[in-house]
């Protein structure tokens, strides 16, 4: 056996030990699926109704109905979820590793002849796994929400985008987080950042409150997050649709124009990025470039480790 397929048969064997950890522990799984599910009917009960009385407060005197101002909102509680989901349920699959290094585990495979790289890939590919699988499903539940709110306004070419903007930011959620929580060495201290972090990565990434309504200056922290760029793409994609549907519908093209320029700026389908407006492709560029950069921090963090060990 050659170099390579070692080190492809370690990576296997790693990458199947972990993600059988982590499906050892049900509670996290329930909760990785439960934890989006909640958001989405805390905004369906308590904000959905908001949302829709300030856009048909705009529109009034326009005919426009109700139900297609809440397509709109629908459309937005959904991009809300999945963007948020690619973020906690990353954090949650690498419960693993934290548990790893408190235990000993970490410390073992540190000094055995497993290649830092490998450890670090076998690490990340199984959390990229974990978060790809869970938040397929959340994306088949969003579907079907969209679909029983007549809200589903999405083409092939749509899906598909959606499905390919899923993987992109799994990608880099893994390695962003990845790299935070190679600093926790308990399970208890992971714990804690998990709820202040879940707590908070919604407001900071805009999938709360649009990022156009912080002040200019948190704006350009809150851009500087991955986590940002992937809400606002899930809200071009998952938004225009229902955009269009009600543009289409408003006897005025002048106001039309004007309604659709107010929605989308409100609602950050474009970033303000320390004074340049980001557009959908730089943004997709932003988060590729976030998964190169953080994956080699990453392997740098676990070579710096092993030497550390070895002193």
């Amino acid at each position: 056996m050659n170099d390579f397929q070692s080190d492809l048969f370690a990576v296997s064997r790693l990458i199947r030990r972990n993600v059988g950890s982590f499906l050892k522990e049900p509670m996290t799984v329930f909760f990785s699926l439960l934890s989006p599910l909640i958001i989405l009917l805390l905004y369906a009960l308590f904000l959905r109704g908001i949302q829709v009385d300030g856009i048909a407060a705009t529109l009034g005197g326009t005919g426009v109905s109700s139900a297609k101002v809440g397509a709109l909102v629908d459309c937005w509680l959904v991009s809300s979820l999945l963007s948020i989901s690619c973020l906690t349920v990353a954090l949650n699959s690498m419960l693993v590793m934290v548990s790893d290094k408190g235990g000993g585990k970490l410390k073992d495979f540190l000094v055995s002849p497993v290649k830092p790289s490998i450890l670090t890939i076998s690490y990340f590919l199984s959390f990229f796994i974990i978060t790809v699988a869970i938040a397929f499903i959340l994306f088949a539940v969003c579907l079907v929400y969209l679909a029983a709110a007549g809200a589903f306004f999405l083409s092939l070419g749509d899906a598909l985008s959606l499905i390919g903007l899923i993987v992109l930011s799994c990608f880099s959620s893994v390695t962003v987080l990845m790299l935070v929580m190679g600093f926790f060495k308990s399970s208890s201290a992971s714990g804690g950042f998990s709820g202040i972090f879940s707590a908070m990565i919604g407001f900071f990434t805009g999938a709360y409150m649009p990022i156009s309504t912080f002040p200019l200056g948190v704006q350009y922290a809150a851009n500087i997050l991955p986590g940002s760029h992937s809400t606002a793409l899930f809200r071009n994609i998952l938004m225009n649709g229902a955009i269009n549907r009600i543009a289409d519908g408003l006897p005025d093209k002048h106001f039309a124009e004007t309604f659709i320029s107010n929605i989308q700026t409100t609602y950050s389908f474009k970033l303000n990025f320390f004074g340049t407006d980001m557009n959908t492709g730089m943004m997709y560029a932003y988060l590729a470039a976030s998964v190169v950069i953080f994956f080699i921090l990453n392997i740098v963090a676990e070579k710096y480790k092993k030497k550390k060990m070895s002193v």
